[in-house]
């Protein structure tokens, strides 16, 4: 139930909408769901950025990188798999891993000089803020609910296919020394068989 009170972060209203998935369904105009505050129109348009980091020496390692392939992949396994995508709350979540995310090096410092270790939140001149779960399931379309990942498996089955995977994994080093995200896709996509499902929810996870 969304807290539509004077101290809820969120609001109900209706609006017209556009499908972040499907890009051939029209625009409807239904109720949806608003992080606060919003605004309809604004005083003035914000000013550019005048962040520099030329004094600074930042690598910025890991995070999400687009990868060639993968959109095409999603697209194949779509129509078989959705429906279980959706029942398990990730269809959002994998649909947003094929968007190509540019990072803004000098905004991701600008920022990192407001966050406070003591209390895990930006400080910003009109108060604090910080990044949570509710975020996540807005922004990203991930779910919060459920096992986590790191859970032991413990079913038959799922014994089995770790098995299976980690023969294949075992055999892809062999040939490729690096088991990179490239290889494992490459090894599994278009096999048809319920492996290649598994083994595409194993790297869109490792991919997060």
């Amino acid at each position: 139930m969304v807290d539509s009170s004077e101290f809820g972060i969120m609001e109900e209203r209706e609006e017209v909408m556009v499908s972040s998935v499907d890009e051939e369904v029209k625009p409807i105009f239904r109720v949806a769901h608003f992080l606060k505050p919003t605004t309809k129109k604004l005083p003035f348009l914000p000013s550019r950025l005048k962040i520099s980091c030329s004094s600074l020496k930042v690598q910025f390692r890991g995070g999400f990188s687009y990868m060639k392939g993968w959109s095409k992949w999603v697209d194949e396994l779509k129509p078989l798999h959705q429906e279980i995508w959706k029942k398990a709350g990730i269809f959002e979540g994998i649909i947003a891993s094929t968007f190509k995310i540019y990072r803004h090096s000098d905004l991701i410092l600008a920022l990192a000089e407001r966050w406070c270790l003591e209390t895990n939140t930006f400080i910003l001149p009109w108060g604090e803020a910080t990044i949570t779960l509710e975020d996540m399931v807005v922004l990203g379309g991930f779910s919060v609910l459920g096992h986590s990942v790191l859970k032991p498996v413990k079913t038959k089955d799922s014994v089995d296919i770790e098995k299976a995977l980690c023969e294949v994994h075992k055999d892809i080093r062999v040939r490729k020394t690096n088991v990179g995200h490239h290889a494992w896709m490459e090894h599994f996509a278009g096999r048809g068989d319920h492996l290649e499902h598994v083994a595409f929810l194993t790297l869109w996870l490792s991919r997060l």
